[in-house]
């Protein structure tokens, strides 16, 4: 009797035993699938870590190379004071995107500062002569202050080191659409496809014979293509490859610019400049430059107000590229917006009152007199403008190569 209880205790023993070391393992077993499911594996994070440790390795020697974030945002809300004033700027003037406007107010600071301003050759119309021309000579070393004519991104990379290496990058983009109308417009584009009157735009789009012609190719993804992004040949469509390409040289842009304006905040984008070069109010006034209704007596009704659906869809078809551009930054400058508080904007509506009161002066307003005087307030020390200031308001890029030989304004 004695014997069978000893024996019973003992198979209870490794009864349990048994059980409780099935249950462990099963356990272990459910825990290392369920790591499974749940965790990236160790090897995908190192495969992760070692691209973006060798695409950090690859920008870091280049000096305008700047880590951050991709939802970043270009901190300008408040800056420390007293700040010193940015004096080597380069812009990219990206075609019919108010390009002009923003240029002629980089020119006219480098003007009034007496900095070393890169202009055209002769009667060029663009940087490249001006490029070539200190590449090739014995003063390879020569930089200037201020680049803000016309040259595609690609020439200045080639050219970099003329450019100081502390240059403030900045360029323009707008909404595409609006961007190509004005295109279209400037460039009579309508005429040279045969087409006259209103509709030309949806008559352009539903023919396929114009659309896909080689003189449009060249129409389509032409803000990212002047800073620098090569379209795949003959690519009218956005493929994932192609989609992804985009996407990955919009990145690029964003290490390599400072700031990009998106003109549809146009005054917003002035502000932040202003804060973020540390310039005077009065540096930015500005009058509009080559409207789009002073080339086209058919501008209004051919091509400004288009809002068939077909012309829509079809160009961001084949735009696809500007507008992953315009969407990236479009964010980003309305995420930067939100984080602004209240004093930017009340300075925002400011500069909108004091430009307004400019442009009617400049335009010849009798009650202006001869003289405008505005008053300091919390974001301009105030100043007097003569009526022979306003010339520099719409001087162009041609106009400065004639202008920089004879006279310099100040404003005061």
């Amino acid at each position: 009797m004695q014997l069978k209880t000893v024996l019973t205790e003992r198979y209870k023993r490794v009864t349990f035993w048994t059980a409780f070391s099935l249950l462990l393992l099963y356990t272990v077993i459910v825990w290392n699938i369920l790591v499974w499911l749940i965790l990236p594996d160790n090897e995908g994070i190192q495969k992760d870590d070692d691209r973006a440790a060798s695409h950090k390795r690859q920008h870091a020697a280049n000096p305008r190379y700047r880590a951050r974030s991709l939802l970043d945002v270009w901190n300008a809300s408040v800056r420390s004071m007293p700040c010193t004033p940015k004096e080597h700027v380069l812009f990219i003037k990206v075609p019919k995107c108010g390009s002009s406007t923003l240029s002629s107010i980089i020119l006219r600071y480098g003007f009034r500062h007496s900095l070393k301003t890169a202009l055209p050759l002769g009667s060029k119309f663009n940087l490249v002569s001006l490029l070539r021309s200190l590449n090739d000579s014995d003063h390879q070393r020569d930089k200037h202050d201020i680049f803000a004519s016309h040259v595609r991104y690609k020439v200045v990379k080639d050219h970099e080191h003329l450019v100081p290496n502390d240059a403030f990058y900045v360029t323009i983009i707008r909404e595409p659409l609006s961007a190509f109308k004005s295109f279209f417009n400037y460039r009579h584009k309508g005429a040279y496809f045969g087409l006259e009157g209103k509709n030309q735009l949806e008559m352009f789009f539903s023919n396929s014979s114009l659309y896909t012609s080689p003189e449009a190719a060249r129409f389509w993804n032409r803000m990212i293509r002047y800073l620098g992004f090569k379209v795949p040949a003959n690519t009218t469509q956005s493929t994932a490859h192609a989609v992804e390409d985009a996407r990955q040289y919009v990145y690029h842009i964003d290490r390599e610019f400072d700031f990009v304006i998106v003109l549809e905040y146009f005054e917003e984008c002035l502000i932040l400049l202003k804060r973020m070069l540390c310039w005077g109010t009065h540096e930015f006034f500005y009058t509009q430059q080559k409207t789009g209704s002073s080339f086209s007596e058919d501008y209004n009704s051919a091509v400004k107000e288009v809002d068939d659906p077909t012309v829509v869809k079809r160009y961001r078809e084949l735009s696809y590229a500007d507008y992953i551009l315009y969407d990236y930054f479009k964010f980003r400058i309305e995420k930067v917006l939100e984080n602004q508080n209240t004093d930017f904007f009340n300075e925002v509506r400011n500069f909108k009152a004091v430009n307004r009161k400019v442009t009617e002066f400049c335009q010849g307003n009798a009650t202006f007199g001869e003289t405008l005087e505005m008053p300091p307030s919390k974001w301009s020390s105030g100043f007097i403008m003569r009526k022979e200031y306003c010339r520099l308001l719409t001087f162009g890029v041609r106009k400065y190569i004639k202008f920089l030989e004879k006279k310099k304004f100040h404003v005061v």
